[in-house]
């Protein structure tokens, strides 16, 4: 954990611009990368033989403001950013650790939708 002042837990932000879209999973892996980059984190930060836990943003399949199809992408981390988080994380582990991603959808919300919407946006 990174500490701050008065041992309270350090808060980071980085933001950088890029593509509006995200057609392009390298340019989203490069994107991913720089902004993990300039959050200068320490390089224990994940070292080879720990297990990472990736908890992307797959709470509720659209944002309920904006009812309607294709309403999705605001409020839920895209696969190519979990994809591009992955591989970051995975270069640090090199082959010796493990990475779960998991999380829990609100229980009014139907993770099949959730999926569905996903895939039907991402390119494969």
């Amino acid at each position: 954990m990174l500490q701050a002042q008065n041992n309270q837990q350090a808060s980071l932000v980085a933001a950088f611009a890029g593509p509006d879209n995200y057609r392009v999973a390298n340019t989203v892996f490069n994107s991913v990368n720089q902004t993990l980059a300039a959050l200068s984190l320490p390089g224990s930060f994940i070292q080879p033989g720990d297990r990472v836990v990736l908890k992307p943003n797959w709470i509720k399949e659209h944002d309920e403001r904006f009812p309607g199809p294709n309403q999705w992408e605001h409020v839920i981390t895209h696969p190519a950013v979990i994809e591009a988080v992955v591989r970051w994380a995975a270069i640090r582990l090199q082959a010796d650790g493990s990475i779960t991603i998991c999380d829990a959808p609100q229980t009014d919300s139907s993770f099949a939708r959730i999926r569905d919407g996903v895939e039907n946006q991402t390119p494969g």
